[in-house]
């Protein structure tokens, strides 16, 4: 009896004990903690801000050049302020230089020198450009830089014109006056004529076969369509929409410096900017068509007037 009452007594204490541990909360096992847990997450690399050297921001430079007044005796007269001025002997006054990065440039794409030249030139306060020399029977001794990315566009372009103009080019040896084709900055520039020595035409990596033929007649001694003394006959020019910085790449020259004399104007010409180049304000133009068309010249090629124009001016293939 006894016996059973102590066992009896064990199964209730037993029952208590377990009804007690059911009403406890579960514990949850933690979850398996993953690889990107345990290692740290990595801090974003810092990014600085890159500011331009100055040398690379793009400023306009004012050359002095003589009041419109003391032009009378020049060959050419400045009529008015559309026109670039120019002293007696027919040198042409730079009258703004733009800087952009290690160059010095005017009339948009040409050079003038380099910008370690640029104290030189603000001591000297006015620069001349005579009128574009020519290469010698037409032949133009070349380099080209094997590490820029468009040397087989330069070449392109160089085969181009040998083939289907007076012009000749050969691979430079050792000759003193050549060309040489190297990596530019933000655009594609060129010197004006024959200027002696190794004589550079930089390219941006954007500059194609079309824009390098546009330079190589640079260098051949040819100017912008636009600027021809004759232009307003066939163009309207909206200098409100156009920056003053750029105003120089729009004044009209003598045909004779530019070595169109009696030639009409050409619309498909490589040298002839497309209506809205340089404008303000993108949607409005900075040139139109006499009629109020717009024109996007020929940018791929020569045209026809460009070849007779090589030609003439280089009649003898060397």
């Amino acid at each position: 009896m006894k016996n059973t009452l102590l066992l009896t007594a064990l199964v209730i204490i037993l029952g208590l004990y377990f009804q007690n541990r059911s009403k406890e909360p579960k514990r949850l096992m933690p979850a398996p903690v993953s690889e990107a847990h345990i290692l740290p997450s990595p801090t974003p690399p810092k990014k600085e801000a890159k500011l331009p050297l100055p040398e690379e921001i793009p400023h306009s430079l004012t050359m002095k050049a003589p009041p419109v007044q003391k032009q009378k005796s020049v060959k050419y007269p400045q009529v008015d302020e559309t026109f670039a001025p120019f002293d007696a002997e027919g040198n042409r006054y730079v009258t703004q230089i733009v800087v952009v990065g290690r160059h010095l440039t005017y009339h948009g794409d040409l050079l003038v020198g380099d910008v370690k030249d640029l104290e030189k030139l603000k001591k000297q306060g006015e620069i001349k450009q005579a009128k574009p020399t020519k290469w010698p029977q037409g032949m133009i001794p070349y380099m080209v830089d094997p590490k820029i990315p468009n040397g087989m566009a330069a070449l392109e372009a160089i085969e181009y014109l040998d083939q289907n103009t007076n012009i000749k080019f050969v691979e430079r040896s050792n000759e003193k006056d050549y060309i040489f084709i190297t990596d530019g900055d933000a655009n594609c520039y060129s010197y004006l004529g024959k200027v002696g020595g190794s004589q550079h035409i930089f390219l941006a990596p954007n500059c194609g076969t079309k824009e390098i033929l546009h330079e190589l007649m640079h260098t051949l001694g040819f100017l912008h369509e636009q600027n021809r003394e004759d232009r307003d006959r066939y163009v309207e020019v909206f200098w409100d929409n156009i920056p003053p910085e750029h105003a120089m790449q729009f004044k009209k020259l003598p045909n004779d410096y530019m070595g169109v004399l009696g030639r009409p104007f050409d619309y498909q010409s490589i040298m002839l900017y497309p209506s809205n180049l340089f404008s303000i304000d993108p949607n409005e133009p900075t040139m139109l068509g006499k009629n109020g068309e717009y024109f996007s010249p020929n940018q791929d090629l020569l045209s026809e007037e460009d070849v007779f124009r090589v030609n003439r001016a280089y009649p003898q293939r060397h």
